[in-house]
């Protein structure tokens, strides 16, 4: 009798998954949901900078559409803080790390985003600067955006590798 409550016991937690990190597919819904937040910022912000590529060139620029732009990308990012919330974390210390290196580079883009765009919108607003004259303002703004973009991904790369292999899947 003592064996069989015993093998009921241990059918029980490997059922409920106690003692374990969660499944696999547990963890690539995690995975996956991380991603697809930051690309759904990532795309609204390459349409963004679509969007105001004719003014970096001193071309005629189109100043609703960037408004507009900017507001999508807004948008994206408060979508993105929002399904990341909604997310169900696994128990383990690589997610806990996958999801810190994630809010991490949530919070610079929402730097960038909020301060930086918002300042090239500034700029294609402004009625009294000729096209060179913006283009002359959106450079230097364009450059800093791509220097404190760079290597802004790499905590996240690290820590989303650890958490694949933690709980065993490859990433793509």
């Amino acid at each position: 009798m003592k064996n069989v409550l015993v093998f009921a016991a241990v059918a029980l937690l490997a059922l409920t998954g106690c003692g374990k990190k969660g499944s696999t597919a547990d963890a690539v819904r995690f995975n996956d949901g991380l991603v697809a937040s930051s690309k759904r910022v990532a795309d609204a912000a390459k349409a963004f900078g679509d969007a105001v590529g004719p003014a970096v060139n001193g071309g005629i620029q189109e100043v609703s559409k960037a408004k507009r732009e900017l507001e999508t990308v807004n948008e994206s990012f408060e979508r993105a803080q929002s399904d990341v919330r909604l997310l169900k974390v696994p128990d383990s210390s690589e997610a806990r790390a996958f999801l810190a290196e994630h809010q991490k580079l949530l919070k610079h883009q929402e730097q960038l985003i909020r301060e930086e765009f918002a300042a090239v919108v500034k700029v294609l607003e402004d009625p009294l600067l000729s096209a060179r004259d913006r283009a002359k303002r959106i450079v230097p703004i364009a450059n800093y955006i791509r220097t404190m973009d760079q290597g802004s991904s790499d905590g996240i790369k690290k820590a989303q590798a650890a958490f694949a292999k933690a709980h065993g899947f490859q990433l793509k």
